[in-house]
């Protein structure tokens, strides 16, 4: 990996602090505010993409990440393109209007 890709991968970290709380597939306003303060950090970035956030959630499930891997195949699935799909319109938003 060079250094470009390193730090690519790196900024999806950034959503740690969201995907390590037990409750962050309920969409509870708490948890949507975690994950937008994470989104915020990067969905700016020109290298961040929305699906590689989802990628990345996956690796971290397939890691053992108990708030990931505890939840039903479905669940999982339905929270993951909710907020894969929130970051999509966050970002498309974003490069509509600046």
């Amino acid at each position: 990996m060079n250094r470009k890709e390193v730090r690519t991968a790196r900024m999806y970290e950034a959503f740690d602090s969201f995907v390590s709380v037990d409750t962050w597939h309920t969409m509870h306003p708490a948890d949507e505010e975690r994950f937008f303060c994470a989104l915020r950090t990067v969905v700016t970035n020109p290298d961040f993409d929305p699906n590689r956030l989802g990628y990345y959630m996956d690796c971290k499930r397939d890691q053992g990440e108990p708030a990931l891997k505890n939840l039903t195949e479905d669940a999982y699935n339905k929270a993951r393109d909710h907020y894969v799909m929130a970051a999509c319109m966050v970002k498309g938003f974003l490069q509509a209007t600046c």
